[in-house]
């Protein structure tokens, strides 16, 4: 009923179909979860099932892309990458990259865009969901190691503190690794 209202009322009713209010609503819901959780829309779904091989992380730059209705978008950032040093939102539409313009039909053409070795820049034009306006950013590509821990600190005599970024194939490696650093 909450969408149906939303939708007969916005001002732009005819481009809020919808499938596209319950796939957003649905985005939000998986995204406020926690981190590890998220929603695929229908259009990156049908893309990854075109070209199975298809990876839209971009370790250099500390974040993943996704394609919904509306074109790419940054579908997660990771904590300690450039992407999140500037601030960057899971969520922010990816409007440009390096003066071009993005479409949903050159979505390959996209993450091959992104891919570049440490040391290089890329400018990219985003809409955060925070904020009013579309935004330039400028992100330095860096050599990343993949780590599942990212903090190991003793807090005091008995109470040690591991923080796993994400979980990998060598997760437990690490974990054991780091509780032995403890």
């Amino acid at each position: 009923e909450v969408l149906e209202t939303v939708r007969k009322r916005h001002p732009d009713m005819d481009r809020l179909a919808y499938e596209r209010l319950v796939n957003h609503a649905l985005e939000g819901m998986l995204a406020s979860l926690d981190p590890h959780s998220s929603f695929i829309h229908p259009e990156m779904a049908a893309r990854m099932k075109e070209t199975p091989g298809m990876d839209p992380e971009i370790p250099s730059l500390g974040l993943s892309i996704g394609l919904r209705d509306d074109g790419p978008y940054v579908a997660a950032v990771a904590p300690l990458g450039p992407a999140a040093a500037a601030g960057v939102l899971p969520g922010s539409g990816i409007l440009e990259i390096d003066g071009k313009k993005t479409t949903a039909a050159d979505f390959s053409n996209c993450i091959a865009a992104l891919r570049r070795p440490a040391g290089v820049k890329t400018t990219m034009l985003l809409k955060s969901p925070a904020a009013p306006r579309a935004e330039v950013v400028t992100l330095v590509h860096r050599l990343v190691e993949e780590r599942s821990v990212a903090e190991v600190v003793m807090k005091d005599k008995g109470t040690g503190y591991v923080r796993l970024a994400k979980f990998g194939a060598g997760c437990a490696a690490e974990m054991e690794a780091a509780l032995d650093e403890l």
